[in-house]
């Protein structure tokens, strides 16, 4: 019962847009790649009529006492909790049923309708997420394939340790003894890397991302530039600045953690604080940020705004955190996981929100993103057509 309060909480919490640890997110993850019931009963919950329907369904049915045991516990929670809001109310039914009955009558009655899903267009050949590797270029443009090399040895000039091929990690390894070497770490489709630099500020790459940086910080200020989306907890030095360009800005921080997404197919870019404070830069305009806030740079200039910052650095978790998202967002977010072209059929005004796993098969995701939404995929070669 304890792993069952655990996600009833955490579910009840989500639906109430409540921050959630770095635990909870984690622990919610597990579950949802637990069982693909688990992930079909999570992406319900944005369909309350469904609920209504469902739960009802089981109360007529009711020939097990799993119901009996269901409905005292909905009750247990809303009595500690006594301003329990609707959508918390089939958060907890959600969570109560998936972990009491497995999921079973619901995947059962799936199995009993007719259904378009992508899973009867399965390719032989099935997309998995991208498996290109790492590569780190130094000066020269000299390439060094970072999957390659065994965790424990040197890269570079001896002053960078490769730690982990597996998680992916890069870090420094005693002084430069020559001129600082300039390096570019690319991450391809399909994978995330994360290094720590000279002065011991660590960096989580996003895929499709390249972050270029000095193998040691000289000078007033310690500059990198990005390319992508990158997660970064900045040691702190308040005489040496650090500050990410990226986009045409400059963030600037002391010590501070916060998330930039700056994707050049996007053209703009958005810096998350998580903790700590930042200054954001563009032209001779100037923003400052507290944690929870999110600038928008664009041409037109910077945007301030609140945003729920769990959902925006949710993919240091491996999976997908969509909040009232677009069709095209996702699919944008999916192009840069899997080797695959993205065509519309149509323009969709439909939204989505959900978590889903990253570690996937594409057609497995793609029909709990339909049976979650009500969009319908098609899967030919690399190519996904979204049909609304």
């Amino acid at each position: 019962m304890a792993s069952t309060s655990n996600i009833v909480s955490i579910l009840w919490r989500y639906q109430q847009r409540e921050i959630l640890t770095e635990e909870e997110v984690a622990f919610l993850g597990e579950w949802l790649n637990a069982s693909t019931e688990n992930q079909i009963l999570f992406d319900d919950l944005s369909n309350d009529m469904e609920w209504d329907a469902m739960i009802q369904s089981l109360q007529l049915r009711d020939p097990d006492p799993n119901w009996v045991v269901i409905n005292n516990r909905i009750k247990q929670i809303e009595k500690a909790r006594p301003r329990l809001s609707y959508w918390a109310r089939y958060a907890v039914a959600a969570a109560v049923i998936g972990l009491v009955m497995t999921g079973t009558y619901f995947y059962m009655q799936r199995q009993a309708t007719p259904s378009d899903s992508t899973a009867s267009r399965q390719p032989i050949a099935e997309i998995l997420p991208g498996h290109n590797s790492v590569v780190l270029v130094g000066a020269g443009g000299r390439v060094i394939t970072l999957d390659s090399i065994a965790p424990g040895n040197s890269v570079g000039h001896g002053t960078y340790r490769l730690d982990s091929v597996g998680k992916g990690s890069l870090s420094y390894d005693g002084a430069v003894t020559t001129t600082p070497e300039l390096y570019t770490v690319q991450t391809p489709r399909g994978k995330q890397f994360n290094l720590v630099l000279g002065d011991g500020t660590r960096v989580w790459l996003n895929a499709t991302t390249q972050l270029t940086y000095p193998e040691k910080f000289t000078g007033l200020q310690r500059i990198v530039e990005l390319v992508g989306e990158a997660y970064f907890e900045v040691a702190t030095n308040k005489a040496q600045p650090f500050i990410v360009r990226a986009a045409g800005s400059s963030t600037e921080v002391t010590g501070t953690q916060f998330n930039i997404q700056s994707y050049k197919d996007e053209g703009e870019s958005a810096t998350t604080l998580v903790e700590g404070g930042v200054i954001i830069r563009r032209s001779e305009e100037t923003v400052r940020l507290v944690p929870g806030q999110q600038a928008i740079v664009r041409q037109q200039g910077i945007q301030k705004l609140e945003v729920d910052t769990e959902p925006i650095i949710a993919w240091r978790k491996a999976v997908f955190w969509f909040e009232n998202a677009t069709y095209e967002t996702i699919m944008t977010e999916l192009a840069r996981w899997y080797p695959i072209d993205v065509h519309f059929t149509a323009p969709i005004q439909e939204r989505y929100s959900g978590i889903l796993p990253r570690d996937l098969p594409l057609s497995k995701l793609l029909s709990l993103l339909e049976k979650g939404g009500k969009m319908h995929f098609e899967i030919n070669g690399n190519t996904v057509t979204v049909n609304p």
